[in-house]
């Protein structure tokens, strides 16, 4: 090969590579710029003033680079076996259309675009929650223990499950899924990170951006509440969940129970906690765990339908762990919806077959 074609191939490796940059950019720029007014915002409000924000955003790096090596592992293992169905078919596939889509500059990019940036975004959505009680302090507990006592007929949410779910055994249950959602949450992040699904994709991490910040942020500040774990804490009302708190207290070793004063005693003391911070309405538990059904929906009606069955099982452990009021979970289904529809109709998501595929 001549000198002039090598210069040329240099030159076409450079542009292509220049082009890859650029597209990447231009594609997370809706998720860029929310980023950067949410991080601006919060220091305009000095959340992180007691805060060693290095020190905390390398623990977040930390905490998800722990599960990337798994999610890595699980993820290759399942495409392969996914293409190896198909025989020899199946082998050309892979060759031709899974290792140049997922392993190469354009599919690693989009997925360590995602991964760069998660962990700041998580960390400001903490020291924000952490921040809630010292802009507004806690006062719509007893208001909205009212509102659950008349949406159910003057019962109390979790009187109704009681009679249902009472026997410590489905409790445990419920509160393995409940600690499921974190590992749910981690692994959908990094499924669309490296999704081809490019509308889908962007249409999850926008809507997933605005329900942190509309509903985790801007809405918990105005509905400022602890939850019922934390009713006789913030108010000077009678407790109506002492008799649930009695029986999950007599749960041994229920992990609810332990976070919950591991939360309240970090609260109390002003430390800054990791992934922690008290803020019951509206729920971000429920709100992650239907938007991710709501992807999952796009992708196949068999995993939507078992994503919406999780989502369900969380919003029901919320009520019956004595972490959130009903209103809280009913409340994040319709804004998360809103915001799923409209953050549809701006990306649009014509053309999309609904086939497994990433």
């Amino acid at each position: 090969m001549s000198a002039s074609h090598l210069r040329d191939s240099r030159e076409k490796r450079k542009d292509c590579f220049s082009d890859q940059i650029k597209r990447g950019f231009v594609d997370h720029l809706p998720i860029f710029v929310i980023l950067g007014v949410y991080v601006f915002s919060c220091t305009l409000l000095k959340v992180f003033a007691k805060v060693n924000v290095f020190e905390q955003l390398s623990f977040y790096y930390q905490f998800y680079l722990d599960f990337l090596s798994l999610f890595l592992f699980l993820f290759l293992a399942l495409k392969t076996l996914l293409y190896l169905r198909g025989g020899f078919a199946g082998l050309s596939l892979l060759k031709d259309e899974f290792l140049p889509e997922y392993l190469s500059l354009r599919g690693l990019g989009r997925f360590f675009t995602i991964w760069a940036i998660l962990p700041v975004f998580v960390f400001t959505y903490s020291s924000f929650k952490h921040t809630i009680p010292q802009i507004t302090p806690f006062h719509w507990d007893v208001s909205l223990m009212q509102i659950d006592q008349t949406l159910h007929l003057g019962y109390h949410p979790w009187e109704i499950l009681q009679k249902v779910l009472g026997v410590p055994q489905i409790t445990r249950v419920l509160n393995v899924c409940y600690n499921l959602w974190h590992l749910l949450l981690i692994f959908s992040l990094f499924w669309m990170a490296w999704s081809r699904r490019r509308q889908l994709r962007m249409q999850f991490f926008v809507s997933l951006a605005l329900c942190w910040i509309i509903l985790g942020s801007l809405l918990a500040m105005f509905f400022s509440s602890a939850g019922p774990c934390y009713f006789s804490e913030v108010t000077k009302e009678s407790n109506p969940f002492l008799p649930l708190f009695s029986y999950l207290h007599s749960i041994p070793d229920l992990s609810a129970v332990e976070v919950q004063g591991l939360l309240w005693k970090s609260y109390a003391q002003g430390h800054f906690l990791p992934l922690g911070g008290i803020s019951a309405m509206p729920s971000m538990h429920v709100s992650v765990a239907v938007l991710i059904a709501l992807m999952g929906w796009r992708v196949h009606r068999l995993l939507g339908f078992a994503l919406s069955l999780f989502a369900a099982l969380i919003l029901i452990g919320s009520v019956h762990l004595g972490w959130h009021y009903a209103i809280d979970g009913y409340f994040s289904i319709l804004v998360t919806v809103l915001i799923w529809k409209i953050t549809g109709k701006l990306l649009p998501l014509s053309g999309e077959k609904r086939v497994i595929t990433t």
